[in-house]
C-alpha cells in the first residue's frame, strides 16, 4: 500500500514577536503545497516559508493548509515599551550663576532638554547643564520619545555679603 504524506506542520507552533517586526512561520510535511492566511500584512502566501507583519498587539493565530489539512501557529504580538524615562537628580540645590547638572536615563536614547529661565536650553545628550540668574524653584524638562519628566533645582538667594575693605 502507499505510505500517507507527513502530516502537515506549523512552525513554530508558539512564538512571540514585536509588534511591526516580520514574523516568520514554516510549514513542513502534508501535500507539499502550502497556503497561509494571517490576520498581518500580507494577509496570504504560498510556498513552505511565510512571514507577516502585524499592526498591533495580543494574540494572533497564522494559518496552513496544504489543500486536505489545515494547520495553525499562534503568535503573541507584543508593543516594544521604553524604558522610563528618569531626571536625576530630582532636586537639587544651587546658588545664582553657577553651573548645574542634570541627567538623564531611559526613555529612546535620544533626549531633549528645555529649562525655565535658565541658559543653554536644546542639548540632546544624556546630561544637561545650566545656570540659572534669579533665585527660587528652577524646573527642567527633559523629553524622550513620547516621555517627558522632570527635575527641579532650588537656588538659593545670594548671601549677604558684608562691604569689602580695600586696604
Amino acid at each position: 500500500g502507499a505510505t500517507p504524506p507527513p502530516t502537515l506542520t506549523c512552525s513554530p507552533t508558539t512564538q512571540t514577536g514585536n509588534i511591526n517586526t516580520s514574523i516568520n512561520f514554516s510549514a513542513t510535511g502534508g501535500t507539499g503545497v502550502y497556503y497561509w492566511t494571517s490576520p498581518g500584512s500580507p494577509s496570504s502566501g504560498t510556498g513552505a516559508n511565510f512571514s507577516s507583519v502585524f499592526s498591533t498587539s495580543g494574540n494572533k493565530i497564522v494559518s496552513v493548509t496544504d489543500g486536505s489539512e489545515t494547520k495553525q501557529c499562534a503568535i503573541t504580538v507584543i508593543s516594544i515599551r521604553e524604558p522610563d524615562l528618569v531626571c536625576s537628580p530630582s532636586y537639587q540645590t544651587g546658588e545664582v550663576n553657577n553651573t548645574i547638572n542634570f541627567y538623564a536615563t531611559g526613555g529612546t536614547g535620544a533626549y531633549s532638554w528645555t529649562s525655565i529661565s535658565g541658559a543653554y536650553s536644546g542639548q540632546t545628550c544624556s546630561s544637561f547643564s545650566t545656570r540659572f540668574s534669579t533665585p527660587g524653584n528652577k524646573t527642567v524638562t527633559v523629553r524622550s520619545g513620547a516621555q517627558s519628566a522632570q527635575c527641579v533645582a532650588y537656588i538659593n538667594p545670594p548671601a549677604c555679603n558684608a562691604p569689602e575693605s580695600y586696604l
